[in-house]
């Protein structure tokens, strides 16, 4: 048997991706803090992994990049631990924040101060230096989710215009019928419709539904608005929900468009 492809292997990783996962559970309204702590070279912190043993957090480890896959819908917050001095700190603080508009905490036992102004310009919300008390780690932690949770962070439903997207079901509907969506399709529609009305980047969308090592992938993202558009539009060969913006991205609306643009 030949070996894939990088390509292939790529394909072939992305559709298996699609397919529903038994964790991925959106936090629910009232529910204790779900908390994804990244670890991007450094291990599990001791001062993270006391902090986050305490009662009032859910909490998931993972490795990044492929643990923030899927993270927009299912976390109120995300943790980074990245390596002192990282070269690739920076890079890596854009990739999180170009998947998610969830809270984004940096740790790292280095204090340097060029480092954290780079971490905070990328994208983070908050610097945290270890050894850091597991108290303080866990209040600040709670602040953060506190400060987001009107604005930013999760929420139970989605609405645009004839489309509702619950995302503590993983179940879309438009006008109240239940659509049939894979899970990449149903977070495809979930991103485009939390941005409703906003034109949405190639790689923001690569980088929010398949995760942020897929952002040059527009192929992937073109084979699924296909998919998506078959599933939701009257129209597909003249779609008035998912708008082709040439050379930027898709628009999702919810009101018809007179001339709206396929692929």
């Amino acid at each position: 048997m030949s070996a894939d492809t990088p390509r292939a292997a790529l394909h072939r990783s992305t559709l298996l991706a699609d397919r529903h996962d038994a964790r991925d559970q959106p936090p629910a309204a009232g529910a204790r803090p779900k908390i994804l702590v990244l670890d991007c070279g450094s291990g599990r912190p001791r001062e993270v992994i006391d902090a986050f043993t305490l009662d009032r957090f859910d909490v998931t480890y993972a490795e990044w990049p492929s643990g923030l896959y899927g993270a927009q819908d299912r976390y109120h917050a995300i943790l980074l631990h990245v390596p002192p001095f990282s070269s690739s700190l920076a890079r890596v603080v854009r990739a999180a924040r170009l998947s998610t508009v969830l809270p984004l905490v940096v740790c790292s036992a280095a204090g340097d101060e060029r480092q954290v102004i780079a971490a905070l310009e990328a994208g983070a919300d908050d610097y945290l230096v270890l050894p850091l008390g597991a108290a303080e780690l866990a209040a600040r932690t709670t602040a953060l989710v506190r400060r987001a949770a009107p604005g930013r962070g999760s929420v139970d439903t989605l609405r645009a215009g004839e489309f509702e997207v619950r995302l503590d079901e993983q179940r879309a509907y438009r006008n109240g019928r239940a659509l049939s969506l894979s899970p990449l399709e149903f977070r495809l529609l979930a991103t485009l419709v939390r941005e409703a009305g906003s034109v949405v980047g190639h790689a923001m969308l690569l980088a929010r539904v398949w995760g942020p090592q897929y952002v040059d992938q527009r192929e992937y993202l073109r084979l699924y608005v296909t998919y998506l558009r078959a599933r939701i539009e009257d129209n597909p060969r003249r779609p008035k929900f998912i708008v082709n913006e040439r050379g930027l991205g898709y628009r999702f609306q919810a009101a018809e468009d007179p001339e709206p643009t396929a692929v």
